[in-house]
């Protein structure tokens, strides 16, 4: 990959971060994952390597029903649009605590949020999962996106996963899109960590905070 892709590529998922479309325009553009061996993030350490786990935030009500104890899968089927949004376990405590708290962040007029849990994957297992013709899945970029205010500085460890089949116009494209991200949902649920084992109890407190006001907006 040229520098000057790379630039393009790093451009476009700076650009279009709220297209819901953009998980086909970073394959039409730039195919096969090819952009995971440069750095795209703002302020990034790295590529997210192989070695690598990664944590996605489950959010009740938006994630999680408490009447049934189900984690939905509507939020994983965003790896088809502009992308699963996750945070590197490298990062500091820092940083996931800025990402719980805009993930808590509501209007006073939607109901409280309250972290139920984190889940896990390593980052070998995403990028290993196939389809039935051997064709890779997931692609997974240390992209960093705009903070609720955007004069703050992105998250640097923020990462997001795309799903990169099956092409635009295949057959029975929405049943097989879905399919593929209930089974990243799957791998997801195998390793779910609840909001009081987390760091030392940080998703209680923010739960407190959420639950006295603190991120209404």
């Amino acid at each position: 990959m040229s520098g000057a892709d790379c630039g393009k590529c790093r451009q476009l998922l700076a650009d279009k971060e709220d297209d819901n479309k953009l998980a086909d325009l970073v394959e039409a553009q730039h195919p096969r994952c090819v952009c995971e061996s440069h750095s795209m993030g703002d302020g990034s350490p790295g590529i997210v390597t192989n070695d690598e786990i990664l944590h996605r935030l489950i959010v009740s009500p938006r994630d999680y029903d408490p009447a049934d104890g189900t984690i939905r899968a509507r939020p994983f089927e965003k790896v088809f649009g502009n992308g699963l949004s996750v945070w590197r376990a490298i990062g500091p405590d820092a940083d996931v605590e800025i990402l719980l708290a805009e993930g808590l962040s509501r209007s006073t007029n939607d109901p409280p949020k309250q972290v139920f849990a984190i889940c896990a994957m390593d980052v070998a297992t995403a990028r290993g999962m196939v389809d039935p013709a051997g064709e890779r899945l997931f692609c997974v970029y240390d992209q960093t996106v705009r903070r609720l205010d955007p004069s703050n500085p992105p998250v640097s460890t923020h990462a997001n996963i795309f799903l990169r089949a099956p092409a635009p116009k295949t057959p029975h494209r929405t049943k097989l899109r879905k399919d593929y991200a209930g089974q990243l949902r799957e791998k997801f649920l195998q390793r779910i960590i609840p909001a009081a084992s987390y760091k030392s109890g940080l998703c209680i407190r923010l739960n407190t905070r959420a639950a006295a006001g603190d991120f209404n907006r």
